[in-house]
């Protein structure tokens, strides 16, 4: 028993140790995207979250907010999550042993406790690995909290089978009874674990018949219906259809009977009365949203003040209602569900047909394997990217974890059915439970964290798989006590580093959020882009919640009022706008919102009817009348008598031209940049740029950016708040590499401004790279160059190639070195400017080195700065030959911005956006962008970054499209024709067997000067594959090649066998148009119009060949 006792706590403390590092070292250093922001801002302040609140989770995150833990207060919250987790693991792996035990019985010997241990502990860190559990680990999300409830109560039942038949057992129902009140202010789905729960009751107290175990089911059921919606949503309506007192009057009720039923020694009754007056205290945390409510903080969603807000709230009816037995796939998105809004994503992955199996249809292929099987593998098979709708990756894990799981379940089933069943109800209402009371839409984001139960419950069976295992070596070494022991430890490091050691390599680069500022810094720069008591429109979760927790914690620019748009469409938040302070400015009254906004009727949507197309919007203000056009924005059939009058605007829509209209120009308003164009009401040519937000302006704008503010926030304010998005370290997951993209626009839109402003020639600023007039004594330096042995000169001739040398040689004493000699060792120089650092202790010896250029060696310069440096270098080294250097860095070019040339300021603005969001980390993926930033820097001067750029290209696809694309332009932009034909004739290797391409192909290549090739490879393709329809691609392809006579005779062959070969036939006239051969062209058309005698176009051409015939 001891040894039991000592195996087990040396693992679950391991457990909870290693959870706990594994989450710190990857925990956010801040506030997070989604929720947490909300949450964070809501715990600090004591304020109220969407529904249902969690207010037990906002409790304790204000005591963790208090503690002294880190300066920073979002951190401070997630550690919340890191604790509940940490805790979780540990319950997780008591659990398993307990369950392990339940069949083997006690153990015997050591062994028996290492095997039961190892397993448990094996199973509890593929967990603590697995992808959806750290996820929520490591941000301030009431997800880790949720588990953790789960998993104490698990934990709980199976400890009360030892006590069931004391008063002991009575107590720990009692405290679960408890828990599962408590859980209630974390999230419902805690409720889900009453069936497993009451399955492992009826199973270790009677013997199983149906009738018992079905009735056992119907006290599971009544149970969790009690609770929800009994106590949770009951209790506070009854304060409403009965009375304020109700839920006095109901608890006294309870405590009465409890005593009666208690005195009269009524243990089951008495229990039970007494679990459900603890399920009720643990409930009245949510005291905690009325009471904080009423104080009115600036976070009040929903408002519940008052009995009838609070009902609304804890009935979260500000989602709407679906019924869970309806599946068809269009009604998820219904007109008045404020919060979600319309999501269209999926629609296209199910079948939209009239089939009757439709709504089936969907529920698996979207609802239970989209949406849940899709999320199951994530965890235990692998993760395929970190897209939104990433699939599964079979080589990850090699499913090692599912396989062991399903051992485990077999084993289970095998030695325990009845326990394993409980496990499996778990895991099935957790899961696929979920799945069908919810009957969720498509969604915005992925949703495999609300799944985590059903994948703790397998994990159960992970660790019972994997004590199986080790189990199976022992029996197999049972013959051979001395390698029975080794064995056991073997392969328990071996299963440990196979399976979740290769999910913790795996997982823990997306999982980790180490130096991830990206949501504090991105919500504090769009504050930041807005000015002075501004009015900000805003999206969603993600550019509302984290600039709520600026606002409500930082103290971050608390004069902006943030409006978002989702929840404008409630009549709530519109009071609060109106009332509370900074106040926004809107007309209507409470009647009128009570009337046509929180009202769901006829009357209220006709008060939004939007006439077909689009109508012209006009408001006065003090600077004249301003004037836009705006379209409807939904399409309702009211009533099938008159189906035409369907179109309207939002709520939202109407409460922005209320708030434009009220405004009367007093306030700024902005549009985050996040925000739709349709959400813009027909304004976005009204406009303009000025950071991360777009200000509202009364004109038409010209430029879609403001270039003076854009500058400011993007170079000034926004500096310092790019953090570690050049970081190698840092993970950035795809959807924020998405948003960091506005950054890019923002720096995108001003560089083209500058673009479109540029004069012909170079600013003398541009680059550290050296140019011809930089070699001030062309003639002396190249005798330097040739003669002298100094350490420097000798090291720049060694690396010089052997061509650059034989020119150096031939005309070193030339009194003018020509053109070509002085570009080829300018080019030569340039190289190794751009390669590693010139500086060696003994090449500059001799040299000395000004205070700069010794601090700048000390900083080990990289990229711009240590070109710059080399060119120092060699200026030192060559102070009577090159001309010193114009350059400055990116800093002290912005210090005269002003005084730059266009070109100038498109490489500044460029290159900074380079420096704060490197491309290495931050990819841009978007092709059309890549090549125009290309063609941007070749028009200022820099044809080598678009040649950087197109190579990173090409070695990115496998298209032979695209490849054909780059090609052409290595040709037509940077007259490289020796690369643009090595890619084509690549390409042509990669395509061999597909001839039309191969065709496609050659004909470029002709193009670009290799016509005889070409030629070759033309004719090759019409041996091996002689179809007319490969002779129309290749006739095509000489007509290109201006080899008309090979045109000709395959257009003339086509001709003989079918006189009608319409293509042919406008092949050959194309030709006889360009060799001005009129006659033969009418003749042609003649033949032509025989067989298409109502050919206009034709008929237009023969009039044309018969002008031109007569004029000759």
């Amino acid at each position: 028993m001891l040894r039991r006792l000592k195996t087990d706590q040396i693992f679950a403390a391991a457990v909870f140790i290693i959870g706990l590092i594994t989450y710190l070292s990857t925990v956010a250093p801040t506030t997070s995207f989604w929720d947490c922001g909300e949450f964070i801002a809501c715990s600090y302040t004591m304020a109220v979250p969407h529904p249902p609140g969690s207010p037990l989770f906002l409790l304790l995150g204000r005591v963790m907010s208090i503690l002294p833990t880190a300066s920073d207060i979002g951190f401070r919250v997630n550690l919340l999550s890191v604790l509940f987790s940490s805790f979780s693991l540990m319950f997780l792996y008591l659990a398993t042993v307990r369950l392990i035990r339940m069949y083997r019985g006690p153990d015997k010997s050591g062994e028996d406790s290492f095997i039961v241990g190892a397993g448990a502990f094996i199973g509890t860190l593929i967990l603590g690995f697995s992808y959806s559990f750290w996820f929520n680990s490591v941000e301030a999300e009431v997800y880790s909290a949720s588990t953790f409830f789960t998993a104490i109560a698990l934990w709980l039942i199976l400890k009360w089978q030892d006590y069931s038949d004391q008063p002991k057992g009575d107590k720990i129902l009692l405290f679960i009874a408890y828990t599962i009140g408590l859980a209630t202010g974390i999230h419902l789905l805690n409720l889900l674990a009453l069936w497993a729960l009451f399955m492992i009751i009826y199973f270790h107290k009677f013997k199983f018949t149906w009738a018992g175990f079905i009735l056992q089911l119907i006290i599971a059921s009544v149970t969790f219906f009690v609770i929800y919606p009994g106590v949770v949503k009951y209790i506070p309506s009854s304060m409403l259809s009965i009375s304020v007192w109700a839920p006095v009057i109901i608890i006294i009720a309870l405590i009465f009977a409890l005593r009666w039923f208690h005195n009269n020694r009524n243990r089951i009754v008495a229990v039970s009365l007494a679990a459900i007056l603890l399920v009720i205290l643990g409930y009245s945390t949510y005291g905690v949203i009325y009471i904080r409510s009423s104080l009115n903080p600036v976070i009040d969603e929903n408002d519940p003040d008052n009995l009838e807000r609070l009902v609304y709230y804890m009935n979260r009816e500000q989602y709407g209602k679906i019924d869970p037995l309806d599946r068809n796939p269009f009604k998820h998105n219904w007109a008045g569900n404020a919060w979600s809004g319309e999501i269209e994503k999926y629609k296209n992955k199910i079948n939209t047909g009239n089939s009757g199996w439709i709504e089936w249809n969907y529920f698996w292929r979207y609802q239970v394997n989209y949406m849940y099987n899709r999320y199951f593998l994530w965890q235990f098979v692998g993760m395929k990217g970190d897209n939104q709708g990433a699939g599964v990756d079979f080589t990850k894990f090699l499913a090692l974890p599912l396989l062991l799981g399903f051992i485990g379940m077999a084993v289970h089933f095998q030695r325990d059915g009845k326990r394993a069943f409980a496990i499996l109800t778990l895991f099935v209402m957790t899961g696929y439970g979920v799945i069908v009371y919810l009957n969720q839409g498509p969604q915005p984001r992925e949703r495999d964290y609300s799944y985590v139960g059903s994948f703790y419950a397998f994990a159960i069976w992970i660790g019972i798989g994997a004590s199986y295992l080790l189990e199976l070596v022992r029996n197999y070494l049972k013959k051979s006590p001395n390698l029975r022991k080794l064995g056991l430890y073997a392969s328990s490091a071996l299963i440990v580093a196979v399976v979740p050691g290769n999910m913790l390599v795996k997982n823990f680069n997306m999982s980790k959020r180490t130096g991830n500022y990206v949501a504090w810094d991105y919500s504090y720069n769009i504050l930041q882009s807005c000015a002075p008591d501004a009015i900000i429109f805003t999206n969603g979760d993600n550019d509302t919640f984290p600039l709520w927790y600026l606002q409500e914690v930082e103290g971050v620019r608390k004069d902006i009022r943030v409006v978002n748009l989702s929840l404008l469409n409630t009549g709530w938040y519109i009071r609060q706008l109106r009332d509370q302070e900074p106040k926004v400015p809107i007309s209507f009254k409470d009647d009128y919102i009570e009337k046509y906004i929180d009202a769901h009727d006829i009357t209220a949507l006709r008060r939004r009817y939007w006439p077909e197309g689009k109508r012209e919007v006009s408001i006065k203000i003090p600077e004249g009348t301003f004037q836009w056009e705006m379209s409807a924005t939904t399409h309702l059939i009211v009533t099938e008598d008159d189906p035409g009058h369907n179109n309207f605007v939002r709520v939202q829509d109407w409460m922005i031209l209320n708030i434009i209209q009220t405004n009367q120009s007093r306030r700024p308003i902005y549009f985050a940049v996040t925000v739709s164009n349709t959400n813009m009401i027909g304004l976005r040519s009204y406009l303009v740029m000025e950071g991360l937000a777009f200000r509202l302006t009364q004109n038409e704008e010209k430029n879609i950016i403001d270039p003076e503010c854009l500058r400011v926030n993007i170079f000034e304010e926004f500096e310092g708040h790019y953090r570690n998005l050049g970081n190698p370290e840092t993970y950035f997951n795809s959807n924020i590499i998405k948003l960091l993209q506005n950054y890019r626009t923002a720096f995108l839109q001003l560089a083209f401004y500058h673009y479109q402003q540029r004069e012909p020639g170079l600013d003398p600023y541009v680059s550290p790279l050296l140019r011809i007039s930089d070699i001030v004594n062309p003639s002396a330096f190249m005798v330097k160059l040739a003669d002298n042995d100094d350490p420097v000169t000798r090291y720049i001739r060694e690396n010089l190639t052997t061509e650059a040398l034989q020119k150096l040689q031939i005309e070193k004493d030339s009194d003018s070195p020509s053109n070509a000699l002085l570009k080829t060792i300018v080019d030569e120089l340039n190289r190794l400017l751009k390669g590693e650092s010139l500086y060696n202790k003994r090449r500059f010896a001799g040299i000395e080195l000004s205070s700069d250029i010794q601090e700048s060696l000390d900083s080990s310069p990289r990229g711009e700065r240590l070109i710059a440096l080399n060119r120092a270098l060699l200026e030192e080294a060559y102070p009577d030959e090159i001309a010193e250097s114009l350059y400055m860095p990116l800093e002290g070019q912005y210090v005269i911005y002003d005084s730059l040339s266009s070109n100038a300021k498109v490489n500044l603005v460029l290159r900074w956006m380079e420096e704060k969001i490197p491309e290495e980390t931050i990819p841009l993926h978007n092709e059309d962008i890549n090549i125009q930033i290309g063609k941007i820097f070749f028009d200022i001067g820099y044809p080598e970054e678009f040649e950087k750029r197109l190579e990173k290209l090409v070695g990115q696809t496998d298209d032979w499209q695209k490849k054909m694309r780059y090609a052409a332009m290595y040709q037509q932009w940077l007259n490289d024709t020796d690369k643009a034909s090595a890619l084509l004739l690549e390409t042509l290797e990669q395509v061999r067997g597909n001839d039309k391409a191969s065709v496609e192909i050659a004909a470029l290549l002709g193009n670009i000067g290799h016509t005889e090739q070409a030629s070759g490879i033309l004719d090759d393709i019409l041996a091996v594959n002689p179809t007319d329809d490969i002779k129309l691609d290749v006739a095509s392809a000489y007509y290109q090649l201006r080899m008309d006579s090979s045109a000709i005779l395959l257009y003339q062959e086509m001709l003989a066998r079918n006189s009608a070969n319409g293509q042919a036939i406008g092949g050959l006239l194309s030709i006889y148009e360009r060799m001005g051969d009129y006659q033969s062209a009418l003749d042609l058309v003649d033949k032509w119009l025989k067989y298409s005698p109502y050919d206009t176009l034709a008929q237009k051409r023969r009039a044309f060949y018969q002008k031109m015939t007569s004029a000759g």
